[in-house]
C-alpha cells in the first residue's frame, strides 16, 4: 500500500496561542499542493463528523433502534440524521452569532415554551431573547448547571433539551386541540 504524509500548521493562530499542526497520513494519491490542501481541508471537518456521530449514538441512541429491515433503519436514520445537524446548526450558530435574535431560528411558541418552562415567565417582547440565551436556557432544560467555569452547553445537553422542549410543545399543542388552553 502507498502511504502519503502531509504536514499541516496554522498559519495565522490567534494571538497568544500556539499554531495548530497536523501529520496526516492518507492512501489516497496526493500528486501537488492542491490535493495536498483538499485532504488537510477534509480532515479540518472530522470534528464536526464526530460531533454529528455522538449526536447520533448518544443523543439519538442510533444503536440501540431495534429495527430489523434496512428500509426501516434507512427512515429511521434519515430523520434522525436531520434532527442531529439541526441541533448542531443551532449549537454552532449560537457560538458565531450569539447576539442573532432567537425567533430567527426557533418559532415563536418554542421561544415562549422554553422560557415559560425555564423561567416560569413569559419572555419579554423587548429585549427579544437572543439565540445564546435559547441555547443557554435549552441547555439548562437538558441538564447543563451553567456555572462561571462551565462554558456553553454541549450538544448532548442540548439534545435533552431539545427532546424535553419538543415534549412541552407537543403538550400544548394537545391542550390547544382539546379547547383546554386558548392558542394565540
Amino acid at each position: 500500500m502507498t502511504v502519503t504524509l502531509i504536514g499541516a500548521t496554522e498559519s495565522s493562530p490567534p494571538a497568544g496561542v500556539e499554531p495548530i499542526s497536523w501529520v496526516l497520513l492518507t492512501n489516497l494519491p496526493v500528486k501537488d499542493f492542491a490535493s495536498a490542501t483538499e485532504k488537510v481541508r477534509w480532515y479540518g471537518r472530522r470534528w464536526g463528523i464526530e460531533i454529528w456521530h455522538k449526536v447520533l449514538k448518544s443523543g439519538c441512541k442510533v444503536e440501540d433502534c431495534l429495527l430489523e429491515e434496512a428500509g426501516r433503519l434507512k427512515r429511521y436514520l434519515a430523520l434522525f440524521s436531520i434532527i442531529g445537524v439541526r441541533l448542531m446548526q443551532v449549537a454552532t450558530l449560537a457560538r458565531v452569532e450569539p447576539d442573532r435574535p432567537a425567533t430567527e431560528v426557533f418559532s415563536a411558541v418554542e421561544v415562549q415554551v422554553l422560557h415559560l418552562r425555564v423561567t416560569r415567565t413569559l419572555p419579554p417582547a423587548e429585549p427579544p431573547l437572543t439565540l445564546r440565551d435559547m441555547v443557554r436556557m435549552l441547555g439548562q432544560l437538558g441538564g447543563h448547571l451553567g456555572r462561571a467555569g462551565d462554558g456553553e452547553p454541549g450538544v448532548l445537553v442540548l439534545w435533552r433539551g431539545w427532546m424535553r422542549l419538543y415534549e412541552s410543545v407537543e403538550m400544548l399543542h394537545a391542550l390547544q386541540t382539546a379547547g383546554v388552553v386558548e392558542a394565540h
